[in-house]
């Protein structure tokens, strides 16, 4: 069923595009589930799954600050905080 859910969201958004890679991931308490869809390219038929690797981009400045926010509310560190404060090998760095 999760499945059926989950390809029923994404196909009409994969199958718009050409060579568009897509993996799902869903965690429900201790059910870990992954869904791939779209090709490497229009001749694979390859499918990428949980072991695909993707190059990240600018989307990863968006998680990095709603980490660092929730770290700041939760008390584990301040926006001050150096690097060399957090990690050892750093101690060095400004």
């Amino acid at each position: 069923m999760l499945k059926l859910d989950i390809e029923n969201i994404v196909e009409p958004f994969v199958s718009k595009k050409s060579n568009l890679n897509l993996v799902v991931g869903v965690i429900d308490g201790d059910l870990h589930s992954t869904f791939g869809f779209g090709s490497f390219s229009e001749s694979s038929s390859g499918t990428p799954d949980e072991d695909t690797l993707f190059e990240i981009g600018s989307i990863t400045k968006v998680f990095t600050s709603t980490l660092l926010s929730i770290l700041v509310e939760d008390g584990e560190l301040k926006l001050k905080d150096s690097i060399g404060n957090l990690i050892k090998k750093y101690e060095k760095l400004p």
